[in-house]
């Protein structure tokens, strides 16, 4: 279970993270609020989305909590299912705590989302949401390693523009399919000023993901080793 199910729930959880951060995007900068300042039905659609995302990724990363446990002490996960054995273990654990402080995030996003009806608060939770990739990213051997500043810095700006990007580009899908008489509207907003944020993203990834290549990898590896390859 912990073999198959570590990866496929990081998975779950890191999917639902993009679209979360996505759809706030999307409703806080890419369609525009009504003139009371109140959300329009795109972005009021897009907080709601937001909140379904933000749901499954409180519980995806919450189950990464025991899963991660389960793996680094190498016992089933039936065995760490304790409360007690995993209030001993899990702050001990960098990973796990990680996890951990991400499902509280997500908890609030989930909270926010159900309660923000205008612009800033949206804002607000959007601003919020772009902390949840922090946790997890912030540890593991980029955060340990050579020149470990550089490595985390990079790797924080690398997965927050994947997130952008990627969950962006759902949000935007989503919109278009979505029927109703202001999806025109939304769309000749949404559309260039996405475009715009997927370029910066673009260049971001490409630069940072250079970066992380280059300090783990001498120049030369890169052609004389399967790993550099």
């Amino acid at each position: 279970i912990t073999t198959l199910g570590l990866p496929a729930v990081r998975v779950v959880a890191e999917i639902a993270m993009a679209v979360a951060v996505g759809a706030l995007l999307l409703a806080a900068f890419l369609v525009p609020p009504q003139r009371s300042g109140y959300l329009d039905v795109s972005g009021y659609r897009a907080v709601r989305a937001a909140a379904s995302a933000a749901l499954v990724w409180a519980l995806a990363a919450a189950l990464m909590v025991p899963l991660t446990v389960a793996d680094s002490v190498g016992r089933p996960l039936g065995d760490v299912l304790d409360v007690g054995l995993l209030a001993q273990t899990v702050p001990r654990l960098s990973t796990a705590t990680a996890w951990l402080v991400t499902a509280l995030i997500a908890l609030l996003v989930l909270a926010a989302c159900r309660t923000v009806l205008g612009w800033g608060w949206t804002v607000v939770t959007f601003g919020l949401c772009l902390l949840g990739p922090l946790p997890v990213a912030l540890t593991g051997h980029s955060a340990t390693g050579g020149a470990h500043d550089i490595a985390s810095d990079s790797l924080v700006l690398h997965v927050v523009a994947a997130c952008l990007w990627v969950g962006g580009l759902v949000a935007v899908l989503a919109t278009a399919v979505a029927r109703g008489p202001d999806r025109t509207a939304a769309l000749a907003t949404a559309v260039p000023r996405y475009s715009r944020v997927a370029l910066v993203c673009w260049g971001t990834l490409g630069l940072t993901g250079v970066v992380n290549a280059l300090l783990r990898v001498a120049p030369a590896d890169l052609f004389t080793t399967g790993y550099g390859a």
